[in-house]
This record gives C-alpha cells, structure tokens and sequence, in this order.
C-alpha cells in the first residue's frame, strides 16, 4: 500500500472519529465532569500513552533553539486549545461547532503569511473574507437555532480554530526534524502542566459511581480514543501529504457531527448554518486554489 493511499485512509479515520466526538462529549460532559476535567485526564492519557512510547524508540534530544516553538505548540496544540474546544463543545450545537471548525484552512493560511510570508493575493483574499463572514454569521446565530446552540460556545469552538492554526504552522517545520512520539510526549507534558491549574478542581469533583455504561464509554471515546487517533495519525499524514490536503478532510468532520447530532440530540439543521456553510466552503475553496496553483 503507497504512502498516498495510507494517509487518505489515516484521515478519514482521523474525520470520522472527530466528527463523532461532537456529540459523543455530550453523554458525558457538563453533567458528569466538567468539560476541563476532561481535558486535564485526556491530557494525563496522552503524557501516559507518549512517554512509554517513547521509551521503544531512538532517543532524540530536542535543540536549545527549538524549546520556545515547543512551548508555544504546548500552549496552541495541546493545552488552551483544548480548554476552548471542550468548552465549546459542551456548551453549543455540536452542528454549529463542526461547521466552525471548517474554516480552519483560512485561518492556517492567514498565520501562514504572516509567519512565512507566504503571499495572499485578491483570490486568497475574497475567500478568506467569505470563510470569516461565514464563520462569524454562524456564531452570531441567535440562540435556539439549534437545541444547544450558544455565542459563548460558538466563540470557544473559534478561538479554539485559531490556536490549532497557528499550532499546526508552527509545528510543520518541527515534523521533518524530530519523530512523532519525541514531539507529542514533550508537548502533552508541558500542556498537561498549563492545564492543572484549570482542570484540577472539576478533576476531584467527578463522582465515578455514578457513571452507567453509556456515560464510561463517552468518557473513554473522548478522553483516550480521540486522542490516540486524532493526534497522532494527524501528525503522520502530514509526513505524507501536503497540509492543504489534510485540511481538507476537515469537511467529513460536519458530516459526521450533523448525521450523528441529527440522529442522537434531536439537532436541526437550520437554513442559516447552511447558509454560513457554502459561505465557507466557498471561501476555502478559493484559499485552496490559490494555494495549489
């Protein structure tokens, strides 16, 4: 099997797991944990499952130089992210929060320009405003659009695309020179240190007993089974492929939420997601074109 055919495979994985966990973190979160005590022993697992994983492959030692990029993938990729993300996602339509996420490639390219100078011309700029109007028309939804939806929610699911954009521009060049796991292990050690302060509490307050079964296997989807195979599958489809292509697959991940939303929440898809939707994938669309051209 080519290396192509492998991370088309990887990522649509890697979006349907995603995807589900829009609502999957609903059977689990605010009710029985908090959404940053989730976070917090999602991070644990991560250090837990990297750092033995780390101990079956060749030591790399990471350069003085590199430490700041480290910290700040640390602070965009595994700790603040994730805070807005479950925040967000426990707090809006799981809908509204996938069709949110989408205009992540926008926001890669506009971090892209300004940390590497990459050009934007009037294309690039046409999409990059549809994809931004989109985006806020969809947070600025009045609440009760969709069961769930809220401004509060729709702007941590934004914020948390901005800090992934910039974490996955900053972490690209640090692909190509350092493995996979040496990476993860020291960027989910310095997040779950960052998050402590903030999850600490919802942590010690969760009562287990009280979980049934559909509650454990939510909380294990969410806290070890995303993790595992969002992250560093993601990583390696990147070794792969170009970035444009793996953000690409972020399109499946709405699929996924708005099937699933529709099918276990009672979700609705509202004429004006839909609306922002095209607003946004036209936006992207043209950032996309551009690129490749």
């Amino acid at each position: 099997m080519s290396k192509n055919t492998l991370a088309h495979i990887t990522l649509i994985i890697v979006s349907i797991v995603y995807g589900a966990n829009y609502v999957i973190i609903k059977f689990v979160s605010p009710e029985h944990m908090g959404p940053s005590g989730l976070v917090l022993i999602r991070t644990l697992m991560a250090v837990v499952f990297f750092w033995i994983a780390g101990l079956f492959i060749k030591k790399q030692t990471i350069a003085k130089e590199d430490w700041p990029k480290i910290v700040l993938c640390a602070i965009c990729g595994s700790a603040f992210n994730q805070l807005c993300f479950f925040q967000g996602a426990v707090n809006t339509s799981p809908i509204d929060a996938s069709l949110i996420m989408t205009s992540n490639p926008i926001i890669v390219l506009l971090f892209a320009s300004v940390l590497l100078k990459e050009k934007i011309n009037s294309t690039k700029m046409t999409g990059i405003a549809l994809g931004c109007i989109g985006a806020v028309f969809i947070i600025m939804q009045k609440e009760g659009a969709n069961t769930s939806s809220s401004l509060y929610g729709n702007t941590m699911i934004f914020v948390n695309s901005i800090l992934f954009g910039l974490y996955v521009v900053i972490v690209k060049p640090l692909i190509t020179k350092y493995d996979t796991i040496t990476l993860m292990k020291w960027i989910f050690l310095l997040g779950l240190i960052m998050l402590i302060p903030f999850g600490y509490q919802e942590t010690m307050a969760v009562e287990w007993d009280k979980f049934d079964n559909q509650v454990w296997w939510a909380f294990i989807y969410s806290s070890a089974i995303v993790t595992f195979l969002g992250y560093v599958p993601n990583i390696m489809a990147l070794r792969w492929v170009s970035s444009a292509l793996v953000s690409s697959y972020l399109y499946v991940q709405p699929l996924i939420a708005v099937v699933l939303a529709m099918l276990w929440l009672d979700e609705e898809l509202s004429l004006s997601a839909i609306f922002a939707a095209i607003l946004i994938f036209i936006g992207v669309y043209l950032v996309g074109k551009e690129s490749k051209a």
